[in-house]
């Protein structure tokens, strides 16, 4: 079987091309994602709250989310709260809800002293007055009161699939290269 050579004037040419394609596109950042860790997070009348919800710094909005509750002495129910509901700004940092189902029936509410989304590191709960941190059910109605913990932002860098599909490009022209020469040797 015979293989028919690429010429080298027209190799050099289609990487020439590629490079200048790769130089005049725009620049790609990186995402990057915050994922929150609660730590330690109790509630009045026992149980504590678990889990961790993920920020996205790139599109300034909640993308998951995963609390879960211990049953208590309270009335608080053993849930799982999954979906965003909203975040709201104030002087002292940002509150959050998340709710256990889609129509946000449901829902924790918790503020980390200080917390502006997107920061990293280790944020007191707020327990009381406008940064109170709270359990809202329905059945029963109950409030359980978050009495303290933390949260934790760690902070990761997402690469962006544009960057990933040009090194995937380079390598497939390395790979043309060597077969090349190996077919001249």
């Amino acid at each position: 079987m015979t293989m028919k050579l690429v010429p080298s004037r027209l190799l050099a040419g289609l990487i020439l091309l590629a490079a200048a394609l790769g130089l005049s596109a725009p620049a790609a950042s990186a995402g990057t994602i915050v994922t929150y860790t609660f730590s330690g997070v109790t509630l009045l009348g026992g149980g504590g709250v678990t889990g961790s919800f993920v920020y996205d710094d790139t599109l300034h909005t909640i993308t998951g989310a995963n609390l879960v509750t211990a049953g208590n002495g309270s009335g608080v129910e053993a849930n799982v709260f999954k979906f965003y509901e909203t975040t709201i700004h104030y002087a002292g940092g940002d509150q959050l809800l998340i709710s256990n189902t889609a129509s946000h029936v449901e829902h924790i509410v918790f503020a980390g002293v200080g917390l502006q989304m997107g920061e990293v590191g280790t944020y007191a709960i707020g327990t009381s007055g406008q940064i109170g941190s709270y359990i809202y059910q329905t059945t029963p109605t109950v409030y359980g009161n978050i009495t303290g913990g933390s949260i934790i932002g760690v902070r990761t860098t997402v690469p962006e699939s544009a960057s990933t599909l040009a090194l995937a490009g380079l390598a497939v022209i390395g790979l043309v290269a060597v077969q090349r020469r190996r077919a001249l040797a």
